[in-house]
């Protein structure tokens, strides 16, 4: 370990160096939490063929973040020790490779929440309704499908020479 020395600019840079080992290994945690997330809800075959490209793209972005994270936690101060130029050199290298894997993480997330917030059941399941609005459509009498973004579960989808009928016939109210 590397002892205080009697230069305050140097222990300055060192203190910074270890806030920000300490912000990328919170980043990491974040990212394997949503990413464990991300293919929990990608294997539970909830979501229609748009919504799950959307998620795999925001876990591309979120693998993505996860290279310049670890480069930021490396122990790169220990190359040379006491070195003012060193450390200045390894806390700006930190802090770009924070700020760029920060950049892939709102990516994702704007990838995520295009998948989940506007999510349609599949195959007329209730487990992923998350219409905005179908309270009101329902005082008004007004079938809450019609607020909802269309599902592609009640057209007949030819499967080679097979075609799959739907569960329920397609709304005439349009």
């Amino acid at each position: 370990m590397v002892e205080p020395s009697d230069d305050p600019r140097l222990n300055e840079l060192r203190i910074r160096i270890d806030e920000l080992n300490r912000k990328c290994a919170q980043l990491l945690i974040f990212l394997g939490i949503g990413i464990a997330a991300a293919v929990l809800l990608w294997s539970a075959d909830l979501l229609s063929a748009i919504e799950q490209d959307f998620l795999l793209r925001a876990m591309r972005w979120w693998l993505l973040a996860i290279l310049p994270v670890l480069l930021g936690i490396l122990p790169l101060r220990e190359f040379r020790e006491n070195s003012r130029r060193w450390y200045g050199a390894v806390r700006y290298f930190k802090f770009v490779l924070l700020w760029l894997a920060i950049a892939f993480i709102v990516l994702g997330t704007a990838y995520f929440l295009r998948s989940v917030v506007g999510a349609v059941p599949v195959d007329d399941t209730q487990s992923t309704k998350l219409h905005f609005g179908s309270r009101k459509a329902r005082r008004r009498g007004e079938s809450a499908y019609l607020l909802s973004r269309p599902s592609f579960s009640s057209m007949r989808v030819p499967i080679g020479s097979v075609t799959k009928a739907s569960p329920r016939p397609p709304s005439r109210t349009l």
